[in-house]
């Protein structure tokens, strides 16, 4: 039903988010001016 459609979705959200972080932070532990390069780029 909806009520799992909007919860498969904020799961996604949260994954998304969960990723984006991770990502960011293991860029910026490399080359802290490549996340921001890396960030505006996408």
């Amino acid at each position: 039903g909806k009520k799992n459609a909007r919860k498969v979705k904020k799961a996604m959200i949260e994954a998304y988010h969960g990723t984006k972080i991770k990502f960011d932070v293991y860029i910026s532990r490399i080359n802290p001016h490549g996340a921001y390069v890396l960030e505006r780029s996408y």
